[in-house]
């Protein structure tokens, strides 16, 4: 296996990014989703691929969209460019995924509008053709038929993946078809955001009991099945997997971490190695938060974006502590607080000193920001 350098790293990620630099700015915040639902009959089942072919076709007619660009004529994605950026609308994994791309934006109103907006389309679509999103972020049908995207990358994964747990009720190299998720990206992508990792996982527990729509799989409770997913199938040889156990807090930790993991796109010349972590980077320029499960409403996924902007500044607030953070317990307290979590074990006075210590951060929140944060920090403080 060629081992990925850290000038390969650079060059991959830093060269061309697509947004412009946030440089350490909150002000110069742009902030993109990418917004997944999982698509089924009435009835309950997923839809197969003749009626996502009939989503697309409707959407084409009923909204403008058109074929991707990047994609050329294709049944499966729809696109646009608004007057807020490009919108894209395809499947993932399998047809009963439906993944939104939003552009980034720099004010939480426009994104909201244009979240709102793509979201009451594709729900116009789908009642018209029988069809709904379901509200949480799982299917828990094990034995429900869902037809798979033929891609050679997503065959290359079946074929690869296959490295955990075979007696665990979550082994199932087929999860990516039953789960959905809501991701945002920052534009915050540079080498000081990399220190800064361990401040931001030291709250990525709180997900779990703000958002999570997956506490139910096969008829076993937890809090977050999806995260169980991905670590009983993958195994703990795979390092860059959800929260790792030993988070990077560099460039190079990170590329050796990426070293130390197996390949899964081994007929790829570069990154062969799949980043499944739940905070990580894309070469557009942006860090992407992963986490989170899909929302049904407009108002949650906004919540989460309301929360990212509250994580982020966290860590911003506490970088000066940040060496006597490394040489402390807590990054060690990191993985055991979500582990926890993930198996619905909370620490509801340790919910509570995080909310505070999320407050004492909302006076380096531009004004844009600082109210939409409060307002979450006020309702999540009395549930």
């Amino acid at each position: 296996m060629k081992k990925l350098t850290v000038a390969e790293f650079k060059s991959h990620f830093f060269s061309s990014p697509k947004y412009p630099a946030w440089n350490g700015d909150l002000s110069r915040i742009l902030i993109g989703l990418e917004v997944e639902f999982l698509i089924c009959k009435l009835d309950g089942r997923p839809i197969l691929k003749s009626e996502a072919i009939e989503i697309f076709k409707e959407l084409k007619k009923n909204f403008k969209y058109n074929d991707s660009p990047a994609r050329g004529a294709n049944t499966f994605t729809a696109a646009k460019e608004t007057e807020f950026g490009f919108i894209s609308i395809k499947p993932d994994f399998s047809f009963n995924i439906i993944e939104i791309s939003l552009p980034p934006r720099g004010d939480f109103e426009s994104l909201k509008h244009l979240t709102a907006e793509v979201i009451s389309e594709i729900d116009y679509i789908l009642s018209s053709l029988n069809l709904r999103r379901i509200e949480k972020s799982i299917l828990d049908l094990p034995n429900a038929e869902v037809e798979y995207l033929d891609t050679p990358r997503i065959n290359n994964y079946l074929d690869r993946v296959q490295m955990g747990d075979p007696e665990s009720i979550f082994f199932n190299p087929l999860f990516p078809s039953i789960i959905s998720a809501t991701q945002v990206h920052l534009n915050i992508l540079d080498e000081h955001i990399f220190r800064m990792l361990p401040l931001l996982y030291e709250i990525e527990w709180m997900t779990i009991p703000l958002f999570s729509k997956c506490t139910r799989y096969r008829s076993t409770e937890c809090g977050h099945a999806r995260t169980l997913l991905y670590e009983k199938t993958f195994g703990d040889n795979y390092r860059l997997l959800t929260v790792p156990r030993e988070i990077p807090n560099s460039v190079e930790s990170y590329v050796k971490a990426y070293n130390d993991t197996p390949q899964i796109f081994s007929s790829e010349s570069f990154f062969p190695v799949r980043d499944y972590t739940y905070i990580r980077p894309r070469s557009i320029g942006t860090i992407e938060f992963r986490s989170t499960c899909s929302q049904f409403s407009v108002d949650e996924i906004m919540s989460i974006v309301a929360f990212r902007f509250a994580q982020l500044a966290y860590a911003i607030h506490n970088t000066d502590n940040l060496a006597i953070f490394l040489r402390s317990e807590t990054p060690k307290i990191v993985f055991s607080r979500w582990a926890n979590s993930v198996q619905q074990n909370y620490n509801l006075e340790y919910e509570k000193m995080t909310i505070e210590r999320l407050r004492e951060c909302l006076h380096i929140i531009p004004n844009s920001w600082s109210e939409i944060v409060d307002r979450l920090l006020k309702r999540i403080s009395r549930t």
